[in-house]
């Protein structure tokens, strides 16, 4: 049984395509060339008990991005506002934090300050447009790396991926 699927981003949505190993029948998920190097992913998909908070003030990306690395096997938790992670952060515990840099209300730089003091060892990632200017920045304040955008989502896995393993 073979049944071909892949995946792209739209406008508001992935759209998924699933392949089939035929001794294994379990779906291995194949990357579009458009998104990065054509590959599969199979045994190193995520564990639903890496909890990850997703932080940006772009509902598009957030949507995106959760709903991608929900594909992956992650626990999501998703929210638009600087202010509104702090409060998760202080009655949940992350395995990892992705956020945007900037941000109105609580920063990035800002929420970074906050994790430090909450969770010190938990990794955080920042999401920026403009790479290499933040990335320095962010990262001598504490952060684990920095994702540019537009995202390559083999590149985010691979960092999300890592990070998870520092932790």
């Amino acid at each position: 049984m073979s049944r071909n699927v892949g995946y792209e981003i739209h406008e508001t949505a992935i759209c998924f395509n699933f392949r089939y190993n035929s001794t294994k029948q379990r779906p291995l998920i194949t990357r579009n060339s458009r998104l990065g190097p054509a590959g599969i992913i199979n045994a190193d998909r995520g564990n639903m008990h890496d909890k990850i908070l997703l932080v940006d003030d772009d509902p598009r990306n957030l949507q995106n991005l959760g709903h991608f690395l929900r594909s992956e096997g992650f626990d999501i938790n998703e929210t638009c506002d600087g202010s509104e992670a702090v409060r998760m952060l202080e009655n949940n515990a992350f395995d990892l934090v992705i956020s945007d840099v900037i941000m109105p209300g609580v920063n990035g730089l800002q929420l970074l300050e906050r994790i430090r003091s909450l969770s010190p060892k938990t990794p955080v990632l920042f999401m920026s447009g403009y790479g290499s200017i933040h990335r320095t920045h962010m990262i001598e304040h504490g952060a684990t790396d920095l994702i540019a955008k537009p995202f390559d989502l083999n590149e985010v896995l691979s960092k999300v991926k890592q990070a998870l393993l520092m932790s």
